[in-house]
């Protein structure tokens, strides 16, 4: 099970440091298979009813440090959902549960080869887009090299 999201929208600096002590709390409270974290955007992996406590915490003791749980960047994934996520109180009943993956870090966590392929297809269509916009910028200190490349998706 992936647990993913919440930003805050505050300054990052200090937060880093404040954000810590949580962070540390949570990994000696609970036994999770990855907690990663990048400014306030975090990613817990682990058991179902875990990560939940985990989510808990964090709405419950986050705010003393500045990170307030923003359920609706929050998403949950599971490559097959655990029925126990449904229970009352294991998660809010608005989080978000895409079906297919999620990204974390950037990257595409996804048991569904269709999900990681077209995340993949979307990024370079999305580069070739800027790619183009790039060559029509009319600045002599701009330089671009033109690629041309016939490329098709499946």
């Amino acid at each position: 099970m992936v647990l993913s999201g919440g930003s805050t929208g505050r300054a990052f600096g200090p937060f880093a440091l404040e954000l810590h002590p949580l962070v540390c709390k949570i990994r000696d409270s609970f036994d999770l298979s990855m907690q990663a974290w990048y400014l306030d955007d975090g990613t817990i992996v682990g058991e179902t009813l875990v990560v939940g406590k985990v989510l808990d915490m964090i709405i419950d003791e986050g705010p003393r440090v500045g990170l307030h749980l923003n359920v609706g960047k929050t998403k949950v994934f599971f490559p097959t959902e655990d029925p126990m996520s449904r229970l009352p109180g294991v998660f809010p009943t608005s989080i978000a549960r895409p079906p297919h993956g999620v990204t974390v870090m950037d990257g595409p966590v996804s048991s569904c080869s269709d999900f990681r392929s077209d995340l993949v297809a979307k990024r370079v269509i999305r580069t070739i887009e800027l790619m183009d916009l790039v060559a029509r910028i009319d600045d002599p200190q701009c330089g671009f090299v033109e690629i041309s490349a016939d490329c098709t998706f499946f």
